[in-house]
């Protein structure tokens, strides 16, 4: 049922500049991918919580970036993704209240300070925890590497420092709200500081202070 969606972020992303990051050294990146990600991601999340619509929680979580252009600023990247999954829902004569929902968690989910406020939604929590877990932990460290990888860093200690602002910044962050999230958040930081604790010691780095 909601491959079609994806299919349809997916070519959108693809014909309209917004899956490939522009970003020197991240061309790994593909925007579609991350959409999937956080589809799966608040599958998971949602799996025990109650009193939840799940439909619009899924469908909201595939088409949240579906806006992205690199072409044009991307900071009202949520806005335009509404209006975009707006179009498809009449254009597809999705349920009109369903739709209304689902465009109101698209349109808000990179206000992510409404994290701090106890009357939103269970969906919009959860999704903006997908959204915020992707690209952290294992795989912020590869993205970090790869990242630095392309420009050329002349030595290990490269790699560290800017893992250290980066990848490691989510060892001071605690945003996650539900159970489960916070648990994958945990993870997510036990991954990073054991390596990062690691990476210190075989470097014989010394950044006190720093």
């Amino acid at each position: 049922m909601y491959q079609k969606y994806m299919d349809y972020v997916r070519d959108y992303l693809l014909s309209h500049n917004g899956d490939k990051s522009p970003n020197k050294g991240q061309g790994f990146r593909s925007r579609a991918s991350h959409c999937e990600r956080v589809y799966r991601l608040v599958r998971e999340l949602s799996i025990d919580i109650k009193d939840i619509h799940k439909d619009s929680l899924y469908i909201a979580a595939i088409f949240h970036d579906i806006g992205y252009c690199f072409d044009i600023d991307n900071n009202k990247h949520a806005e335009r993704s509404a209006e975009i999954f707006k179009k498809y829902a009449v254009s597809n004569n999705l349920d009109k209240k369903l739709s209304n929902e689902i465009f109101k968690f698209i349109n808000l989910h990179s206000d992510k300070e409404l994290l701090k406020n106890d009357t939103i939604s269970k969906e919009l929590v959860i999704l903006m925890e997908a959204d915020l877990l992707d690209e952290e932990g294992a795989m912020g460290i590869v993205f970090d590497c790869m990242t630095e990888g392309a420009l050329n860093p002349s030595c290990y200690e490269d790699s560290y420092y800017h893992m250290k602002k980066y990848s490691a910044a989510i060892l001071n962050s605690y945003p996650m709200i539900t159970d489960k999230a916070k648990e994958y958040w945990s993870k997510k930081q036990k991954v990073v500081s054991n390596f990062m604790e690691l990476l210190k010691m075989e470097l014989n780095i010394n950044d006190k202070g720093n």
